[in-house]
């Protein structure tokens, strides 16, 4: 009883921290994350997708995206406003659509990569090729996250694309193989991959990514 007490306690204690750290945040909000939406076109078609990136991808005039110089020119300033309060810069999450369909992404992420800001990349990694991968370490990339949501047949179905699973894993690998710090696999779980959580886990060891985060 005394242990559970004490466990009790600690946690009663980090709830407390945890209480006056959100009241802090409220008085003196800290930017951590920026999520840059790079383009609304996507190569999959995944089920649990809200957005309209399945209509967009055939009718790319509608992507509306940012053009690079706007993305650059709203860093520079966001990066000179916390400059002249001492806040550090944000981590970028670089999202989409499918990031990797815009073009020359490397290029303008090396830029970015320049002005000090650390950046990392959701993907389906359907078009991470080995020298893709390579492109993107050497812009800076320190983190990524490829969703691969059951086994091949589940993932095919989930994403609607053909060979969309085979095309992760491969993607997966080039990743880990050319150094990419910190590669995370994330499952999205539904009634239809339940039971294939065993092997999903197998495969993420298998491929050496350094975690698996499971939804």
């Amino acid at each position: 009883m005394g242990s559970v007490k004490l466990t009790n306690e600690i946690k009663a204690k980090h709830f407390e921290k945890l209480v006056d750290y959100n009241a802090l945040l409220r008085e003196n909000p800290v930017l951590r994350t920026l999520f840059i939406e790079v383009t609304q076109v996507c190569n999959n078609s995944c089920l649990h997708c809200g957005s309209r990136c399945s209509v967009l991808s055939s009718r790319s005039k509608l992507d509306g995206k940012l053009t690079d110089f706007e993305i650059i020119e709203c860093l520079v300033d966001l990066k000179s406003d916390l400059e002249k309060r001492g806040l550090p810069l944000p981590f970028i999450t670089i999202t989409g659509g499918e990031p990797t369909t815009r073009h020359n992404l490397a290029k303008l992420m090396k830029v970015i990569h320049k002005m000090g800001y650390k950046w990392g990349m959701t993907t389906n990694a359907n078009l991470m090729s080995k020298e893709k991968a390579q492109e993107f370490k050497d812009a800076g990339l320190c983190s990524v996250s490829v969703s691969i949501d059951g086994m091949e047949n589940t993932h095919n179905w989930f994403r609607q694309s053909e060979n969309a699973w085979e095309k992760a894993v491969i993607g997966v690998s080039n990743l880990v193989e050319v150094g990419i710090p910190y590669v995370m696999v994330t499952t999205v779980v539904h009634k239809r991959n339940i039971g294939e959580l065993d092997e999903i886990k197998s495969l993420v060891k298998s491929l050496k990514a350094d975690m698996w985060r499971v939804i």
